[in-house]
């Protein structure tokens, strides 16, 4: 099943709130006759966010966003069995955040505006796993299998992901946009942070034709 919803107020002028769900769900059951072979696979996610935007003043523009959603797949199956080679194997992940953003924009005029933004989000992510597999068959005198392989992890990891930028925009003569900007990035749970330039080049030559670098 998918379900996707969203409503959205308006007020003022530039001014709304609005929020959007989507929930999915797929799973399969497969079993083989007389094989011995199962399979089973499930996934499923749910998202929602609320945005609100507002306008203060003509050239003042403000986005926040406030958002949260997980994910989750199923993985499982086994093969053989009996006097012949068998495996099992299961497999689940899930996966969850949290976040906030805040996005600004303040026009001096037609041709010159400054963007800025900032935003954080938390992650959660849990990883179980196990696979036992058996090769060779079983000997008549009952006992162990020619070899036994069986692999078993339990895995946790979360933290922040958070940014911020600033741009300006400058609309030059003969139809030429240059914005200029710079990011920060920094992730929690690998101890990372990067820090990127921007250059964005719009040529507009024509009313129907638009060049970006």
């Amino acid at each position: 099943y998918d379900v996707l919803g969203k409503a959205q107020m308006r007020w003022g002028e530039g001014s709304s709130i609005s929020g959007n769900l989507l929930l999915s769900r797929d799973h399969v059951d497969f079993k083989g006759e007389g094989t011995g072979e199962t399979t089973s696979l499930g996934y499923g996610s749910q998202c929602a966010g609320v945005t609100l935007k507002n306008a203060p003043v003509s050239s003042l523009l403000s986005q926040t966003v406030i958002s949260g959603g997980q994910i989750r797949s199923d993985r499982g199956g086994s093969v053989g069995g009996g006097s012949e080679n068998l495996a099992q194997v299961t497999d689940a992940r899930f996966f969850s955040f949290e976040g906030i953003k805040q996005d600004w924009s303040y026009a001096f005029s037609d041709r010159h505006l400054l963007k800025w933004g900032l935003g954080a989000r938390r992650l959660t992510a849990d990883y179980d796993y196990f696979s036992h597999a058996e090769e060779g068959t079983l000997p008549l005198d009952g006992t162990a299998p020619g070899s036994v392989t069986e692999r078993n992890a339990a895995l946790e990891v979360s933290g922040l992901a958070m940014g911020g930028y600033v741009a300006e925009r400058f609309r030059m003569p003969e139809s030429l946009t240059v914005e200029l900007g710079l990011r920060w990035d920094r992730q929690t749970y690998v101890g990372d942070s990067q820090v990127s330039p921007r250059v964005n080049l719009v040529y507009a030559p024509g009313a129907k034709s638009t060049l970006r670098v």
